[in-house]
């Protein structure tokens, strides 16, 4: 969660640029900004959001295996020992900062 709300934060004002820039095509105008501006923001916003989906996918399956699990113990040997591909995905994102 405290990924998604710090996302969430940061971006807020890339959402009201982008509110304002739809707002303006809605009323028929132009929009003040450059559509290389517009889509740089609509990346920026659409990137943060996968990133977010992508840490929750990972962060439940481990939540899942070590916590909720009756043999946590053996799961934490397992994953370390011999990970599976989704727990290689995960180790190579969080070595990058980007989970």
């Amino acid at each position: 969660m405290t990924l998604a709300s710090s996302f969430i934060r940061d971006t807020e004002p890339v959402l009201e640029r982008l509110g304002e820039d739809v707002d303006a095509l809605h009323r028929g105008e132009k929009p003040k900004r450059k559509d290389a501006t517009i889509d740089s923001d609509i990346n920026v916003v659409s990137g943060g959001y996968e990133l977010i989906a992508r840490h929750a996918n990972h962060s439940a399956r481990p939540l899942q295996t070590m916590v909720l699990s009756t043999t946590p113990t053996w799961n934490k040997l397992r994953r370390f020992v011999v990970p599976l591909e989704e727990d290689k995905e995960l180790f190579a994102l969080l070595k990058r900062g980007r989970a």
